[in-house]
């Protein structure tokens, strides 16, 4: 699957990461997408998109962090503009 771009969301914890590890193991280069960051996290779940982001990187893959609350329109742009900065 190399070439291929995917935007996973919910990628801080459970099946988005999981999804994103997979696909990022794949050779798929990953746009990882939620809302609990640092800065922001979850007080009551473990996991940041960076700790994802992070994990990836290590292991090789091409991945980017983008803070976001897909239920906001102008988060989606976000996602979108970041994608295609970073992956064309």
């Amino acid at each position: 699957m190399d070439g291929h771009v995917a935007v996973v969301t919910g990628a801080a914890r459970g099946l988005g990461r999981a999804a994103a590890v997979a696909l990022a193991d794949e050779g798929v280069k990953v746009v990882l997408v939620a809302r609990s960051t640092r800065e922001m996290p979850n007080r009551l779940l473990p996991g940041t998109l960076e700790d994802v982001e992070q994990e990836l990187v290590r292991r090789g893959a091409e991945a980017i962090a983008v803070p976001a609350d897909v239920s906001q329109a102008d988060a989606i742009e976000r996602i979108v503009n970041a994608t295609q900065e970073r992956f064309g």
